[in-house]
């Protein structure tokens, strides 16, 4: 089956980002999913879940994994939370072996609206990609989130925390499919950083690789084989 084409997000005059996420692009198969990834956070951690959001590629009606985002209360602590998400994670799989694992993300409040006001990656997540799927939805208390150098570096800067659990989980991987899925997700995060970097620059923002790499190229012509490599992966 053929890729779907990347698309940029829409992006105002004053360079504020649109949610590209839309319910209506959603797939049968990935509403199913998010519902009972909705279901495995609230019965996890009942009261100390502010709410829960659909991100990433799914999000748009696009091919891939689900991922969720998952908000705790100002207040709320839950330690062995990510534990019970991945047997929360391999459970929806077993479930629907179709639609790969899910990845399921646990964040304090303050990941989200840290002290002293800082950019937030996680914020600009929820602003600009995302569906709340339970509780109370953040995202109708943001500001349009800006394509400022803050953004850009964000990216550059989590980045090596994404690159390393990737790596931690490929090499704990025991199915040839989650070797396979958990590399695809370095190369993204290869393409991700590239393209981070031109970002600003270029004013638009994508989480497609396909147009990552289009920009990257544009300006760094000299990288052109090695984008076409991690883009292959």
């Amino acid at each position: 089956m053929a890729k779907a084409h990347g698309e940029i997000w829409p992006v105002d005059q004053l360079g504020r980002v649109v949610n590209a996420a839309k319910r209506s692009r959603l797939t049968p198969l990935t509403r199913r999913v998010s519902r009972a990834v909705a279901d495995a956070y609230r019965t996890r951690f009942g009261d100390n879940l502010h709410s829960v959001y659909l991100t990433g590629p799914t999000a748009r009606g696009r091919p891939g994994p689900v991922e969720a985002l998952g908000v705790l209360r100002m207040t709320a602590a839950c330690a062995g939370g990510p534990a019970r998400l991945e047997e929360a994670a391999g459970a929806i799989r077993a479930r629907w072996p179709s639609a790969g694992r899910p990845s399921l993300a646990l964040l304090d409040w303050r990941d989200v609206f840290p002290e002293d006001d800082a950019f937030s990656h996680l914020r600009f997540r929820i602003g600009v990609n995302s569906l709340c799927l339970a509780g109370r939805d953040i995202s109708k208390r943001l500001a349009p989130q800006r394509l400022s150098v803050a953004a850009a570096n964000a990216w550059i800067v989590t980045a090596r925390d994404r690159i390393a659990d990737a790596e931690r989980r490929v090499d704990l991987a025991a199915r040839e499919e989650d070797l396979r899925e958990w590399s695809r997700s370095i190369a993204r995060e290869l393409l991700a950083i590239g393209f981070a970097l031109v970002m600003h620059h270029e004013s638009v923002y994508t989480e497609d690789p396909d147009l990552q790499r289009e920009f990257i190229r544009i300006n760094h012509p000299s990288q052109e084989g090695d984008l076409n490599h991690a883009f292959r992966l």
